[in-house]
């Protein structure tokens, strides 16, 4: 089971064959928070990347917040295809989740329960 936001600049599917080579199936759970999925901003801002702490300046209108999001469904899609192209299962979890629903859509997903 892998955990992450899968926002890596090198990539995540050669890390998804190497887990795939060892003939592990394969779960990716796209953890982002809710700012991330649904932004609500607008105006000029500074965002810095809290894992390597750069900034990058932003100019935020609704024409950028709908490319975004449409960059970020793609994003999605894609990662979900590759989880599925190597047999495994995608979902994608919003950060304030409650852990129990995070489990309990689990189990549903690889049908455990129903």
């Amino acid at each position: 089971m892998v955990i992450s936001d899968f926002l890596v600049p090198q990539g995540y599917q050669t890390g998804i064959r190497a887990v795939r080579q060892l003939r592990q199936e394969v779960a990716l759970l796209q953890i982002l928070s809710p700012d991330e999925l649904d932004p609500q901003i607008q105006g000029d801002w500074q965002l810095r990347d809290s894992e390597n702490n750069q900034s990058v300046e932003v100019s935020a209108s609704s024409n950028i917040l709908q490319a975004y999001q449409e960059r970020l469904a793609r994003f999605t899609e894609d990662l979900a295809a590759c989880a599925h192209s190597h047999m495994g299962t995608y979902t994608l979890i919003a950060s304030d989740t409650d852990i129990v629903d995070v489990v309990q859509r689990l189990l549903r997903q690889v049908e455990l329960v129903r």
